[in-house]
């Protein structure tokens, strides 16, 4: 059995999260309940729900894809100061069929995606996918054994 907790009060700019004596628990912004969870833990939805309140607009709500191919240098960093995490996905090609090609993505001085592919006949193409933080730097790299690899495409989800 959960515990019962009388009136707290969390949060900053007007939410106000409160759980009543029958463990009901209540989201308030500006006065206006937006979620709250009853007694047999149905989420119910009342009053205006806002992507600039807080209540919505996590990750990739309010964002498109944005085509970066033509302003983004490979091996350089970057800062996500968009204010939400974004979605990084890069391709890039081969310069010479039978070359290794590999893909790093570095964020906040990690490395934290890196893929290797090869083969025999056709340049082969490498991509990537990954989320950055909002506030961390982002750089990606393109390797191949023999030649340069050229950058394909460079999308953002911001």
């Amino acid at each position: 059995m959960a515990s019962t907790i009388n009136a707290i009060t969390t949060g900053t700019g007007g939410v106000v999260t409160t759980a009543d004596a029958s463990g009901l628990l209540n989201i308030q912004t500006g006065g206006t309940t937006a979620i709250a969870i009853d007694a047999s833990q149905n989420v119910v939805v009342t009053g205006t729900l806002s992507a600039t309140g807080g209540v919505l607009g996590g990750f990739g709500v309010g964002q498109t894809w944005q085509n970066l191919t033509a302003s983004r240098v490979l091996a350089t960093t970057y800062t996500n100061s968009s204010g939400k995490p974004i979605m990084v996905s890069v391709t890039g090609l081969a310069a010479t069929a039978g070359n290794a090609t590999g893909i790093v993505f570095t964020v906040a001085g990690l490395g934290v995606y890196s893929d290797n592919r090869f083969t025999t006949n056709n340049p082969f193409q490498v991509a990537g996918t990954t989320v950055v933080p909002n506030g961390a730097t982002y750089s990606v790299a393109l390797t191949e054994n023999g030649g340069t690899p050229t950058l394909t495409y460079w999308y953002e989800l911001r």
